[in-house]
């Protein structure tokens, strides 16, 4: 025991004597915790800036794009980026412009729920899940909102049309008290046609066409004895033979009584002419006198009939001044009557208006109804499925690759960040203490020239490492290297030669395709070895053994792990890591053998990714040259 615990403090005492070595060693776990609490320090409160490129086109039925948009923006997590066609929105995340893309398609028939793509860039298996994650919350946050806006509008609908009935009860009422002063005005109407007493005035107008009648009868006798005398000539007559008659008598007198006074004197007491005719013409004077008094007497009988017929149209006028009377009253009920009758066409006036009011009222009730009715089939348009969820959302990934495949340029990456910066710095190391670095200083060979040897070496066993992780994953896991199955490349290669031409549709096409990417591959595997060889031979500057050397090494090697991506998503970092990581040599190394090897990304295209690893080597690189101390 005694012997064990002699080992331990000799151990202890062999630790001590290596202070930069001990001070590395304490140094790791400041440096690990650090490195988690800064990359961690972000929090998914930080995650603001997720670029998501969208396609929704403004024709989609029953769907609203620029709500919907607006909706989205409002997320803390999503910038989104407008595309004009699905393969727009493929070509942004190709180019690493967006993580995630979304695609609104036309809405399915069964429920009438939307249908959106959620396209994953699923080149690195961490982010791809968190950022789909989030577009996803994000996506189902709008539908939640949308449902909540649905169910409002329904609600709020609801209590319009609540509203809106009882308005329509009211008119109702309204309509219903028009209809009851419309009843008392035909009351009143009624009672007025009453009070037209028709069998007086029948009885009267009976009367009065007897009166008239008789009026009638008197008038044409009238006429005609008016018409049958004419007494003023006879008067005339009558009176001159009057006085022509006691004219005669006069001289028939004085005549007599002149021819007997001559008698009595010529012949005394005799008579001397004989009086018979004398007396004879006195008589028929006399005769004629009374002839004419009794015709003046008949005249005068006549004037009598004719004060009687004056009489009898005293009593004709007195008769029609009671038929005028009588009329007066006829036209005293007629005009009651026509009063009435103006109570009527006002009534009907009245009624004509009501009428329109009413059918202007069933109108507006008809639409309001009609419209209550649409509200009522868009709610049952809206199935409980669509309300309660609006989307149905798929998970398309971009890159149709296995998991394997997306690790295999994790790998490739970490095997030669671990190879290159630890075997260069530890070779570099036991070169210099063996003495072999200060005998190569010492032939012709010039320093650069020394250490461009060095990198060649370190950089050819990093490419062999490399084709052997590469010759791994395709024999073993058949993976594919930018979109090309390498298997069954060689498989239909095989068949072609064996068949001496035959079947030999797209190999050389294929090939093509695998000789250009193989070479782009060794291009970015050479660029990634060559910036972690300048890392390894940068630590050499300051270090004199090897275990310091590991260390040194590990001191970058573990913060570039847990700052690269690969274990937790950048994006989930504080924005100074974010920007520290966008500049590490493994953050840019995963990225361009990702580009590479799943996507198939041309080169040219990866030229400011490749800059980013080759200048800073070449400052490492200068710097280890000119370092007059090695």
């Amino acid at each position: 025991m005694r012997e064990i615990i002699s080992i331990a403090l000799k151990e202890i005492n062999l630790i001590k004597t290596q202070k930069i070595a001990l001070a590395l060693i304490l140094l790791y776990p400041i440096i690990v915790i650090g490195t988690l609490g800064l990359a961690f320090s972000g929090g998914t409160n930080s995650v603001g800036n997720i670029n998501v490129v969208i396609y929704a086109p403004d024709n989609i039925q029953g769907f609203n794009t620029q709500d919907f948009l607006a909706k989205l923006e409002k997320s803390e997590r999503l910038n989104l980026i407008k595309a004009n066609s699905e393969e727009e929105v493929k070509e942004i995340i190709r180019k690493r412009q967006a993580k995630i893309g979304l695609i609104v398609h036309e809405p399915e028939p069964t429920n009438g729920k939307f249908v959106l793509d959620i396209l994953n860039d699923n080149s690195n298996i961490v982010s791809s899940e968190f950022f789909f994650q989030a577009a996803n919350d994000s996506v189902r946050r709008v539908g939640f909102e949308t449902s909540s806006e649905l169910l409002g509008d329904i609600w709020e609908n609801l209590s319009q049309i609540k509203g809106d009935l009882k308005n329509e009860t009211k008119r109702m009422d309204n309509f219903l008290q028009q209809l009851e002063d419309s009843e008392a005005q035909l009351i009143d109407l009624n009672n007025s046609v009453n009070e037209i007493n028709i069998g007086e005035m029948r009885e009267k107008l009976k009367s009065q066409e007897e009166v008239l009648d008789s009026t009638k009868e008197k008038i044409e006798s009238f006429k005609k004895r008016v018409n049958s005398t004419n007494f003023d000539e006879e008067l005339k007559q009558i009176r001159e033979s009057k006085v022509k008659v006691n004219e005669a008598k006069s001289e028939f007198r004085n005549a007599k009584n002149t021819i007997i006074g001559a008698c009595a004197t010529y012949a005394p007491g005799q008579e001397c002419i004989d009086l018979v005719p004398f007396e004879d013409v006195e008589t028929e004077l006399n005769d004629t006198s009374d002839q004419l008094d009794n015709a003046e007497a008949k005249l005068k009988d006549a004037q009598a009939q004719l004060t009687n017929a004056s009489s009898e149209l005293d009593e004709i006028n007195t008769d029609f001044e009671s038929a005028n009377q009588d009329l007066n009253y006829f036209n005293a009920e007629l005009s009651t009557l026509g009063k009435t009758i103006d109570k009527v066409n006002e009534l009907i006036t009245n009624s004509i208006e009501t009428k329109k009011q009413v059918k202007a009222d069933l109108e507006e009730s008809k639409t309001l109804i009609n419209s209550f009715i649409t509200k009522l089939d868009d709610l049952q348009s809206l199935s409980p499925q669509f309300l309660s969820n609006p989307l149905i959302i798929n998970k398309i990934n971009i890159y149709t690759v296995k998991k394997l495949q997306i690790i295999t340029p994790i790998a490739l990456t970490l095997v030669l960040m671990l190879t290159a910066i630890l075997l260069t710095a530890v070779s570099f190391v036991t070169e210099r203490n063996q003495g072999a670095y200060s005998r190569l200083l010492l032939s012709t060979t010039s320093k650069t020239g020394i250490f461009i040897g060095k990198i060649l070496g370190q950089l050819a066993f990093a490419l062999l490492e490399s084709l052997i992780i590469i010759l791994l994953a395709v024999f073993l896991f058949n993976i594919d290297f930018g979109g090309v199955n390498v298997q069954g490349f060689l498989i239909h290669a095989g068949n072609c030669a064996l068949s001496l031409g035959g079947n030999c549709t797209g190999v050389m096409d294929e090939f093509i395709v695998l000789t250009a990417i193989f070479i782009q591959l060794q291009i970015v595997l050479s660029a990634i070895s060559v910036s972690f060889i300048a890392i390894g031979l940068f630590i050499s500057n300051y270090t004199k053994i090897q275990s310091t050397s590991v260390l040194a090494g590990l001191l970058l090697v573990i913060p570039m792990i847990f700052i690269s991506g690969i274990i937790i998503p950048i994006e989930l970092m504080s924005q100074p890591i974010q920007e520290v990581s966008g500049q590490a040599p493994l953050t840019i190394g995963v990225v361009l053998a990702t580009e590479v090897i799943i996507k198939g990304t041309p080169i040219i295209e990866l030229l400011g990714e490749l800059a980013t690893l080759i200048v800073p080597a070449i400052l490492f690189i200068a710097y280890t040259i000119f370092n007059r101390n090695l």
